[in-house]
């Protein structure tokens, strides 16, 4: 799982926005990105684990083997390490469960440029620029396919459980845990058929439900207005440990887009398999 560490804030209003029932878990073995072009001397990223192995390589990870508790100590951990502009952490032992937690992914510039396949010696200005350029290129379609990891592990039905992931609790005033702070959540505008994807937290209801804090006047928001007047739910599929490029796809805009994803590959030159 990926988590960010954000301010204080008082998460029991947050907890009672919208409340999303989850129909399944699917749960990648390994995300795909495919086959594509490279910038040069930077190597292209297929998942999130490619990302963890060259942040490790660049000194920019640390894997953490300790036992650390979920509630408050993992968050307290991570936000120490940030504030020094430490490395980015992996959780390995989260008590209770056995599946690890990444936090501060985000938290250097380095880790930016890692992200977006850029070299690691540009400045934070130089990064922009660059990024800039980029994302204002021709969006290029996503590749569809048929099948891919994301099936290889399914969780529906009674078997579901929101609370079989290791989510932090990160703060005393908080309402509860966060299912997801680095996440993103697709939807589609029933409309005019455009994907959008976007960043929201979500927290934790109970073993079914999570609720997702959709801002007032955003597009996602919008979007779920146009199902309420319908008289229909909206379907939503939020992503959690998945690529870290999607959280800059996330708070993108992409004019003439009819999916943030063909935003994806002029931005980090890779071939997107949907």
């Amino acid at each position: 799982m990926l988590f960010e560490s954000w301010p204080t804030c008082n998460s029991i209003n947050l907890f009672t926005q919208q409340p999303f029932h989850i129909s399944n878990f699917l749960i990648p073995a390994g995300a795909y990105r495919g086959n594509s072009l490279r910038e040069e001397g930077h190597n292209v990223m297929k998942d999130l684990r490619d990302f963890i192995a060259t942040c490790e390589k660049e000194g920019e990870l640390r894997r953490v083997k300790a036992e650390v508790d979920w509630d408050l100590e993992l968050s307290h951990i991570c936000k120490v390490v940030e504030e020094k502009s430490g490395p980015a952490l992996l959780f390995e032992n989260v008590k209770g469960y056995k599946s690890p937690v990444l936090t501060g992914a985000f938290a250097t510039t380095k880790r930016l440029a890692i992200i977006l396949g850029k070299s690691t010696n540009l400045s934070m200005v130089e990064l922009t620029k660059a990024w800039v350029d980029v994302a204002t290129k021709n969006v290029v379609p996503a590749k569809e396919v048929k099948d891919g990891p994301i099936f290889e592990n399914i969780v529906d039905g009674d078997k579901i459980d929101t609370f079989a992931f290791p989510s932090p609790k990160f703060y005393e005033l908080d309402g509860g845990r966060y299912f997801g702070t680095a996440v993103f959540m697709t939807i589609q505008d029933p409309d005019t058929g455009d994907i959008n994807l976007g960043t929201y937290r979500m927290g934790v209801l109970d073993s079914k439900t999570v609720g997702v804090q959709l801002l007032k006047g955003k597009k996602g928001d919008r979007i779920l207005k146009k199902y309420g007047k319908k008289g229909k739910k909206m379907p939503a599929c939020a992503i959690i440990g998945g690529d870290p490029l999607h959280i800059f796809a996330g708070a993108a805009t992409v004019p003439g887009a009819k999916s943030v994803m063909m935003w994806l590959e002029p931005c980090a030159v890779r071939l997107w398999r949907l």
